[in-house]
């Protein structure tokens, strides 16, 4: 259980094509199935802060990657530095050839779940994209 800033508890379980979804949802997720179980107000704490309070739990239930966690972090963070291009475009940088029959490379990073970026990198992987 962890007790963390509300914004960064919703960032942790949103879901993709969300506002709040993003690079730590995704590695989140793979990692773990966490849950929100219940809210704190700023009140019962003294001097209360100027925010809520999200209480966590994360199950670390996931079964091992399917790809090396360097070579995700890698994807992820390619797609969402550019959040608003489509993945064609975000990740141009890796002189890769998109396989357009496997995947959909013409949504944005935020329509893409955590389970379809660990396939994406361990297909990139097969192909050798990361030397």
């Amino acid at each position: 259980l962890l007790m963390m800033q509300k914004e960064v508890a919703e960032r942790i379980v949103a879901n993709p094509n969300s506002k709040q979804y993003g690079i730590l949802s995704v590695q989140s997720q793979l990692m773990a199935t966490p849950t929100i179980l219940f809210d704190v107000p700023p009140q019962v704490f003294s001097p209360p802060p100027k925010v809520n309070s999200s209480v966590i739990r994360l199950l670390f239930d996931k079964p091992p990657l399917l790809c090396k966690d360097e070579n995700l972090k890698t994807i992820v963070r390619m797609a969402f530095n550019q959040r608003r291009k489509k993945l064609s475009n975000a990740l141009k940088r890796l002189n890769a050839e998109l396989p357009e029959d496997i995947f959909n490379f013409n949504l944005r990073a935020e329509a893409i779940s955590p389970d379809g970026y660990e396939k994406m990198t361990a297909h990139f992987e097969q192909l050798g994209t990361f030397g």
